[in-house]
């Protein structure tokens, strides 16, 4: 399920992307903090289900709920506020239903159970990644495509993680080493996350990549990986191994000191 949540004050906004992919660790979610951005987002995307803060400046979200249904009938709007009042008007522009500030997970996983709208079921892509050698993911047998070689890298730490969680400060210090993390590093990170998503997205693998407000991590359980099959202890990915791991990457190096010793030790 691809959803979109929308709210223009930055910590509300981390809070509600928080709760939404705690209640639903499988969706494809992307949050907004511009509305306008949200639109353009809908009219090149399917969106199945979208959060939406009430009370907006830029626009509010009765407005942008009217034209996010315009552009898909069978849209989801759950509505986020603090206000009771509001909840009347919500079921006016046939909503799917509301939660209350400050947004709780379960509160999110309710509405997900009982949308107005069953989302289209997709199905499954099977997601590849090569880490023996030099770094590469595949979508179903098809190379994703990345526009930007730090966005490939990006992703390859997150993997090199094995689900764990990587703050946007430890992926700025791998990527420029001694790199200061100010605000243009912060901006250029930012558009190397980017970049990350979409060719996943377009690649059909948007899924495989958990978000919260500071932080990535990927999915291992979505992820066919031979690194992650080796530390299983599968010997086809043992015997695989050829003492190269992310060859294409300086900061692999320790992980492939790990994997030669541990390669020792299945064999004796």
């Amino acid at each position: 399920m691809h959803i979109i949540a929308v709210d223009d004050e930055q910590l509300s906004l981390a809070a509600l992307t928080d709760a939404i992919l705690e209640a639903a660790p499988d969706c494809s979610l992307i949050s907004f903090s511009n509305p306008l951005e949200a639109v353009a987002h809908a009219k090149a995307e399917k969106v199945d289900a979208a959060f939406l803060d009430i009370q907006m400046a830029v626009m509010d979200g009765m407005v942008l709920a009217r034209k996010l249904q315009k552009i898909h009938p069978r849209i989801n709007i759950v509505f986020v506020t603090g206000h009771l009042e509001y909840t009347l008007d919500a079921f006016g522009i046939r909503a799917s239903g509301y939660v209350f500030k400050p947004v709780s997970a379960g509160a999110v996983k309710k509405e997900l159970e009982d949308l107005r709208y069953t989302p289209d079921p997709i199905r499954k892509k099977m997601v590849r990644i090569q880490t023996f050698g030099n770094f590469d993911i595949f979508v179903d047998n098809n190379p994703v495509i990345f526009h930007r070689r730090k966005a490939k890298e990006l992703l390859a730490y997150l993997v090199d993680r094995r689900g764990g969680t990587v703050t946007k400060k430890e992926l700025a210090t791998v990527l420029w080493e001694e790199t200061e993390y100010n605000r243009s590093t912060q901006t250029h990170l930012q558009i190397l996350i980017s970049e990350m998503l979409r060719a996943l997205k377009e690649a059909g693998a948007g899924s495989i990549i958990r978000r919260s407000h500071n932080s990535l991590s990927v999915i291992p359980e979505k992820i066919d990986c031979d690194y992650y099959r080796f530390m299983r202890g599968d010997w086809n990915a043992i015997e695989e191994y050829q003492e190269e791991y992310m060859a294409n990457y300086s900061w692999a190096e320790m992980t492939a000191g790990t994997l030669s010793a541990q390669k020792k030790r299945y064999r004796r």
